[in-house]
C-alpha cells in the first residue's frame, strides 16, 4: 500500500505509450478496489489473459503473501501450479506492508504488532515469532536484511519526510541510526546490493514522481540516481539482482525497469506487468520473477529477465483486503513444499 498515504490519479501521455494505471488511493485500498477492477474480482471472474498453470509444485519453497487488513502473512507454494490456495500462515501481525527473507529463511514483515509498530519476524516454513524490531515513527513500510544489519524505510515520518531506520540484529529492538536525503518524499521500497550498497525507491517531493537514492555500503550521503526517475509517475518497490542490476517497479505503467551498472544510463530493459504492483520477488533462482498484482488481486508469475507472463494464482487473495507485500523462501529440509 505504497500509494496508501496519497491519493494517486495520474494523467495521460501522448504517443504510442502505454496510459498510466490509476493506482488506489488509501481509503480505496481499506475499502474495495477501483471499482472496475473490485467488481470482477468479487463476482469471481477473471480478466482473458490470467491462466492457473506453471511449473511443478514439487519442493517449490514458499511465497509469502500480505494482505493489509488481513491478521496473518499467507504461505503458498511458490510454484503454484493449480491456483492452490495457502498451505500455512504466519502468528498474528497487522496491517503488512513490504516483507524479505533472509538466507536462514527468516522472514522480515514490516507491520504494526501487538504493541508497536515496526518489523516482526517469523522462524522459517511459517514457523514461529521471533524477535521484533520497533519503528518510532509507527509508519514501517518495507524492510530488506544484509548479513546482522536490517534496514527499513518508512512511509513517512509524521510530518516529516520518510527515513530508513538502521538495526543491529543481535543488539535489540531499538534503531542504532537513521538515514535521510532531502530528495526524498515518501519512501516505499529497499534493496541492498553484493557491495552492501543500499538503494531506496521514494518519490519525490515536489512531483511526487519516482526515483531511487543509493547509500554507498549503507552510509550517508544519499546519491539521487538521476537516470531512475520515472516523472511524475508513482514508484513501487526496488530489487536488484544476482548481477547488481537495478529493479525499479513503476506502479502507474505496470512496469519494471532494469539498470545495470552504475545506474547512471536509461533501463536496458523493461518488463510489462499485467497489472500494477507495489512489490515483486525474485524467485530463488532468478529464472522468475512473481509481481503481487493489486489490480487483479493476484501473483503473477514472469520469467526472468524476459519477462513473459506465465501464469497466476488467486485462491485466498482478497482484493478487498489490501494485498501488497510479497517474498520469497528457497526450499529446506524442514518444508514438505
Amino acid at each position: 500500500m505504497a500509494g496508501s498515504l496519497v491519493a494517486a490519479v495520474f494523467s495521460g501521455c501522448t504517443g504510442s505509450a502505454p496510459q498510466p494505471q490509476v493506482v488506489p488511493s488509501a481509503l480505496e485500498r481499506a475499502l474495495r478496489l477501483a471499482p472496475a477492477l473490485g467488481d470482477g474480482i468479487r463476482s469471481g471472474a477473471h480478466p482473458a489473459w490470467m491462466r492457473f498453470t506453471g511449473d511443478s509444485d514439487t519442493r517449490s519453497g514458499y511465497t509469502y503473501v500480505g494482505e493489509w487488513w488481513a491478521q496473518a502473512v499467507s504461505a503458498y507454494p511458490t510454484t503454484n501450479r493449480r491456483n492452490r490456495g495457502p498451505v500455512c500462515q504466519t502468528q498474528e501481525v497487522r496491517f503488512a506492508e513490504g516483507m524479505t527473507v533472509d538466507r536462514s529463511g527468516t522472514l522480515y514483515v514490516a507491520g504494526h504488532l501487538l504493541r508497536s509498530a515496526g518489523v516482526a519476524t517469523f522462524g522459517p516454513n511459517c514457523g514461529g515469532a521471533g524477535a521484533s524490531f520497533v519503528d518510532p515513527t509507527d509508519s514501517p513500510q518495507d524492510p530488506v536484511v544484509d548479513g546482522a544489519t536490517l534496514y527499513l524505510t518508512t512511509i513517512d515520518d509524521g510530518s516529516q519526510a520518510a527515513s530508513i531506520f538502521v538495526y543491529n540484529l543481535t543488539t535489540g529492538p531499538e534503531p542504532m541510526r537513521q538515514l535521510t536525503d532531502p530528495n526524498a518524499g515518501l519512501g516505499i521500497g529497499v534493496a541492498v546490493d553484493s557491495h552492501h550498497d543500499l538503494f531506496w525507491a521514494t518519490n519525490n517531493p515536489w512531483s511526487l514522481g519516482g526515483q531511487v537514492i543509493e547509500f554507498r555500503r549503507g552510509q550517508m550521503p544519499g546519491t539521487l540516481l538521476k537516470a531512475t526517475s520515472i516523472g511524475s509517475d508513482y514508484p513501487g518497490g526496488v530489487l536488484v539482482d544476482r548481477s547488481n542490476n537495478l529493479l525499479f517497479i513503476d506502479q502507474s505503467r505496470a512496469a519494471i525497469y532494469i539498470y545495470a551498472r552504475p545506474y547512471d544510463a536509461a533501463p536496458f530493459s523493461t518488463i510489462s506487468l499485467k497489472g500494477y504492483a507495489e512489490y515483486c520477488a525474485l524467485g530463488v533462482n532468478q529464472t522468475r520473477i512473481y509481481c503481487m498484482d493489486e489490480a487483479y488481486a493476484s501473483v503473477d508469475a514472469y520469467t526472468y529477465p524476459k519477462g513473459t507472463y506465465l501464469y497466476s494464482y488467486t485462491n485466498g487473495i482478497d482484493g478487498k483486503q489490501g494485498p501488497g507485500g510479497i517474498a520469497i523462501a528457497a526450499p529446506s529440509s524442514g518444508s514438505s513444499r
